[in-house]
């Protein structure tokens, strides 16, 4: 944010260079400070469905920060929020995006789910916005190349490598089951602990899916409970 400030600074500046150049021969004209039109940024979180606890509370993060940022804006301010709901749906996260690249925002907070933050971030880059997420891990977020995508939170390879030192060093395990529901934050981190586990010690039982939406586990937990593992 502070970088995207620094150049909205800039372009106020340039302003002043061209109104001060743009005086006639004859008669001089004052250069006139341009009128403060603010700065709009933008936050994608899952407003609705399953995630929408987390989402809004991005959102309201976000417009607390607003909060307490505008008394220090002076002349480049106001910051005024745009929020979209992402539900993190792929489609509906590019569409967001979309949107608030029509509606000029300068940067974007968001997304949550991965697998919003990944598909919405392709357009967002193409128009130069920056996007910070505070919750995406999956390591292909910051390892597209784009050079205006930032997070604040540990990546799931990170992660991973907790997880097993938890399991390997607390909990003195020496196997484990695990099972993901597809998404790409639950599988991301499902991998990495599997790809760490080898080296670690500890032995891998089995390695199942499951559905978003699925009420009936029996089949899954069948296959667990007769695995014995020491972590699940």
């Amino acid at each position: 944010m502070k970088r995207a400030l620094y150049f909205l600074s800039l372009l106020l500046l340039v302003s002043f260079v061209a109104v001060g150049c743009g005086g006639e021969k004859k008669e001089e004209k004052k250069a006139e400070a341009p009128k403060a039109t603010g700065v709009k940024i933008g936050s994608l979180s899952p407003l609705t469905g399953q995630y929408a606890a987390d989402g809004n509370d991005i959102k309201n993060g976000v417009l607390a920060a607003v909060e307490v940022m505008n008394p220090e804006m002076g002349a480049l301010g106001p910051v005024t929020l745009q929020p979209e709901d992402d539900a993190c749906d792929p489609r509906q996260a590019v569409a967001a995006a979309n949107k608030l690249i029509n509606e000029k925002v300068t940067a974007v907070i968001g997304a949550y789910c991965s697998s919003a933050t990944i598909p919405a971030a392709e357009p967002l880059m193409a128009a130069k916005i920056f996007m910070i997420t505070p919750a995406s891990t999956n390591e292909k977020v910051t390892e597209s190349g784009h050079k205006y995508m930032y997070r604040t939170c540990g990546r799931d390879d990170d992660q991973s490598k907790a997880a097993v030192k938890f399991m390997q060093d607390y909990l003195k395990a020496k196997t484990i089951y695990i099972v993901d529901d597809k998404t790409t934050y639950s599988q991301g981190l499902a991998d990495n602990v599997e790809k760490l586990c080898a080296g670690a010690g500890l032995k891998v039982l089995g390695h199942e899916h499951v559905n978003q939406g699925d009420k009936d586990f029996s089949a899954v937990l069948t296959k667990v409970k007769a695995a014995k593992a020491d972590v699940f």
